[in-house]
């Protein structure tokens, strides 16, 4: 999805629907260093000892009963009122994925997404979101620039190619 670039360059502002089901977290992209030694610790610096992707599908099946991952908790105990419990301070929610979205786009199978080169993307794995005015059905995240030599887009049939101010999350 499309994500507007900030005044500054180095961060882009991503809309999100927010969803409540099932979600998932790349353990590579833990941004809070404490959780993220927690994280390897209790599952490993692959993630293989904890519920995961492969092992526990959105649809609840396979085997769901595995150790849940200390990021996992922290994401869910998000709270502005209480910085102690929280992944980030001050934000109102923590990006994570899901596959809520995913009917409402062409979304490609793996590997078979659009490739592209030398692209700009925002990388919003476990940024800081902040609901939209009045409403918790859709929050802004501010999420990080960085060039990516190569990148498979998930969705099928768009191109790699935004218009000025934009990048791809």
């Amino acid at each position: 999805m499309p994500c507007k670039v900030s005044e500054d360059g180095k961060t882009a502002n991503c809309r999100c629907k927010v969803f409540t089901g099932p979600n998932y977290v790349n353990i590579d992209g833990i941004m809070n260093l404490g959780v993220y030694y927690k994280t390897v610790a209790v599952c490993g610096k692959d993630g293989s000892k904890c519920k995961n992707l492969f092992t526990c599908l959105p649809d609840g099946s396979g085997d769901c009963k595995g150790v849940e991952a200390p990021v996992c908790k922290y994401i869910a105990n998000q709270n502005t009122q209480d910085d102690s419990i929280s992944f980030i301070p001050g934000a109102d929610l923590i990006s994570t994925y899901g596959f809520d979205m995913n009917k409402d786009y062409d979304i490609a199978k793996p590997g078979e997404g659009v490739k592209c080169q030398n692209i700009d993307v925002a990388g919003c794995m476990t940024q800081p979101c902040k609901y939209e005015k009045g409403s918790k059905e859709y929050a802004t995240c501010s999420c990080p620039i960085t060039n990516m030599k190569t990148m498979m887009l998930s969705q099928k049939g768009v191109s790699c190619d935004l218009p000025k101010g934009y990048v791809w999350e």
